[in-house]
């Protein structure tokens, strides 16, 4: 095999199937963005309910406790608290 075949064969391997596979899915998604070139099909409206089945009312459940944000007030009782804490230095 000579070197100009190689550089082509391994080109077209190497750019030429992601190439393929990328075309083909534009192709198949079509200028609207939906799955094929067919007429556009969509879902069908949901019908409305029978007058004989009954109505059902959705009830949420309450947050449990740990969800709650409960907001806390953090008021120092001196002035004292509000400086920051002197560092000391541990020994080497």
């Amino acid at each position: 095999m000579t070197s100009e075949t190689f550089v082509l064969l391994s080109g077209a391997l190497t750019f030429g199937v992601p190439l393929y596979f990328a075309m083909r899915e534009l192709r198949t998604l079509g200028p609207s963005g939906g799955g094929g070139r067919g007429p556009d099909v969509r879902d069908p409206a949901p019908m409305p309910p029978s007058p004989e089945q009954p109505k059902v009312e959705t009830v949420q459940k309450p947050l449990p406790d740990c969800l709650i944000p409960n907001p806390m007030l953090f008021v120092p009782d001196d002035e004292s608290s509000l400086a920051p804490a002197e560092r000391e230095l541990e020994p080497a």
